[in-house]
């Protein structure tokens, strides 16, 4: 990784009707609508969308850049964030929940794994600064074919 700081920059264009075109240097444009539940016509990517997506990715980089700094080993992991949009005063997200499944290799020590995927959920740039309280649900797997095994939940 490159020294700190990093500069990041979003432009987002919008007119009266239809998508907000969103664009990054680093990236293709998207086009973003509403929520279905707020009148968007559904199967688009929202702004809700783009920030839990921002949530789940950050960890998984997250934990990929922790695993590989301690060498241990994994398979895939699959990462979903629900999240709860209610009112406080105002309209506001209210509850985050974050669920990582990870197939293991051969042998692995699933504390280990915990303790690192604790790691990249205190190391994720992403919910460090929207200062969230994201619960955390671990699921092991050891195969394609097994069900994962809800292991802890992790606080």
């Amino acid at each position: 990784m490159r020294p700190l700081p990093h500069h990041f920059s979003v432009t987002a264009y919008a007119g009266v009707e239809g998508s907000v075109l969103t664009e990054s240097e680093q990236a293709p444009a998207l086009a973003v609508y509403p929520p279905l539940l707020a009148g968007g016509p559904g199967k688009t990517w929202s702004p809700e969308d783009l920030l839990l997506a921002a949530i789940a990715d950050g960890f998984a980089l997250s934990f990929r850049a922790v695993a590989r700094d301690s060498s241990i080993g994994w398979q895939d992991l699959q990462v979903t964030v629900e999240a709860k949009l209610d009112w406080q005063q105002q309209v506001k997200f209210t509850q985050f929940k974050t669920r990582a499944t990870i197939r293991l290799q051969e042998g692995q020590d699933k504390d280990e794994l915990g303790r690192l995927l604790q790691q990249a959920q205190r190391n994720c740039a992403v919910a460090n600064c929207l200062n969230l309280d994201l619960d955390l649900e671990v699921f092991f797997s050891s195969s394609a074919d097994a069900p994962a095994e809800l292991c802890m939940p992790l606080q």
